[in-house]
């Protein structure tokens, strides 16, 4: 009885329009206010129809205020018009910013539902806002993010729906965040504060090249989804779940994914991330005591990339499996600082040294697993050639390393793709602090042009 009452208020809504046609159509949308303010309150959840309206302004507003109003008792946004055969463009010029907020936003999927952010108006640029999180460090609190969710209290879920930015410079140039002058998008999603769990699924979020001055890297938008629990203050962590599922990232200047402060007892599964034509997919930090999965991922660097994968100061419990890399710059995979007791096993590595490269995986921890994965079309020619497969730094300890997947090439060998340095090169065997499976006899460090590398990460740096 509800749904035939839904569809018929949003019947009614539509028709009070004179004529609503699809975006690529060159006629022009007319609304009235029947139209404009397109909601429908059934109990706990609010449906919420296209306005038609392109400045972004209407549909800005109604998704606030449906936010607003579920998140009282953790219910839905459900952005649709009733019609499923249909596809639904809503518009916003200004972030959408919503505190405390505990409950979902749905749309019907991927390809029915497309949220267009971008310019109101050639003479006025998509609208920052106040951040309540970021207004308590010592950056701009005023960020041009799409969705902007501070402090919640309960679940958040976000699924089935596409968000977009097409303007070459979206936002006015203003200060970012570190006060540099931007005209990008800041951050598709971003989820900040509290203590709650996080649901993402069947999300596409597409950015674009652009030329623009000021823009991040070469694109319109920064950052893909960006999660982190706690207070800004003192840096306080809090545990939390955050389960991604079929999110898939284009064009953006930095990482489709980051989640950080996550306190013991979290729980964090990352499945099917595909991330295209970006600086990195997945960066990780200060996650403690709990399970962090990232696996069936695909992850595509462009040419101002880093790493394809970052993780630092998780103790425990990081398990990278099955994914794929390419392109990456620098390294496939970073282990850094305080990552131990990880698991990195069957991904595979796709043309690393299309840019840059050192090797695959850098190891700088203590107690991680390398196991089977793949480098067979790598184009990897040895360490201090055209980059290796591992390097355990010189921190590194207890780690094990069983790697056999390489395309056959004469005069490479085993210890020309995997370098421990803590190996003792001055003896005339293997003394290092780590375990390398079939490791044999070479003295593989005198190998490395460290002067070369040096200038090659200075010269990346200049660029960015």
């Amino acid at each position: 009885m509800g749904k035939v009452y839904l569809l018929a208020l949003l019947a009614f809504v539509l028709v009070a329009c004179e004529k609503l046609v699809d975006e690529e159509s060159n006629m022009k949308i007319q609304t009235n206010d029947a139209v404009l303010k397109s909601m429908v309150i059934l109990g706990d959840d609010v449906y919420v129809a296209p306005s038609g309206d392109y400045s972004g302004l209407t549909d800005a507003d109604n998704i606030e205020e449906g936010l607003n109003i579920v998140k009282i008792s953790g219910g839905t946004v459900f952005l649709t018009d009733g019609n499923d055969a249909s596809v639904d463009h809503y518009y916003t010029s200004r972030n959408i910013v919503v505190s405390e907020f505990k409950g979902s936003l749905l749309g019907e999927d991927t390809d029915n539902t497309i949220l267009h952010a971008g310019r109101q108006s050639e003479e006025l640029g998509f609208e920052a806002a106040l951040s309540p999180w970021w207004s308590q460090t010592a950056g701009n609190p005023y960020l041009a993010t799409v969705l902007q969710l501070d402090n919640s209290v309960g679940d958040v879920v976000i699924k089935n729906l596409t968000i977009r930015v097409d303007d070459d410079q979206p936002t006015n140039i203003k200060p970012d965040y570190y006060g540099n002058d931007a005209s990008y998008i800041s951050n598709f999603i971003e989820i900040l504060g509290g203590e709650h769990d996080t649901y993402i699924e069947n999300v596409h979020l597409l950015g674009k090249t652009t030329s623009a001055y000021g823009n991040a890297s070469g694109m319109n938008v920064n950052w893909g989804v960006h999660v982190m629990l706690g207070s800004p203050v003192s840096e306080v962590n809090k545990s939390g779940n955050l389960f991604v599922k079929n999110l898939n990232v284009e064009n953006i200047g930095d990482a489709a994914l980051m989640f950080m402060r996550f306190a013991e007892g979290s729980n964090i599964m990352v499945d099917q991330l595909n991330a295209i034509n970006v600086i990195q997919g997945v960066t990780a930090l200060n996650i403690f005591n709990s399970d962090v999965k990232v696996v069936n991922s695909y992850v595509n660097c462009h040419s101002n990339g880093f790493p394809g994968m970052f993780f630092k100061t998780i103790p425990g419990g990081l398990s990278v499996t099955d994914n794929k890399i390419e392109n990456p710059t620098y390294w496939g995979i970073i282990l850094h600082d305080d990552v131990n007791s990880a698991e990195v096993r069957n991904n595979t590595f796709i043309n690393l040294t299309k840019y840059f490269c050192f090797a695959a995986i850098l190891v700088r921890g203590a107690e991680n697993i390398i196991v089977h994965n793949d480098y067979k079309r790598s184009n990897l020619k040895g360490i201090g050639v055209n980059g290796g497969a591992v390097i355990l730094s010189d921190v590194s300890s207890q780690n094990y390393v069983h790697e056999m997947k390489f395309t056959p090439t004469k005069g490479v060998t085993l210890c020309d793709m995997i370098l421990d340095v803590t190996d003792n090169f001055g003896t005339p065997y293997y003394d290092g602090l780590n375990e390398i499976h079939n490791y044999v006899a070479c003295e593989n460090m005198a190998k490395r042009d460290f002067k070369m590398e040096e200038v090659k990460i200075n010269q990346r740096g200049a660029n960015r």
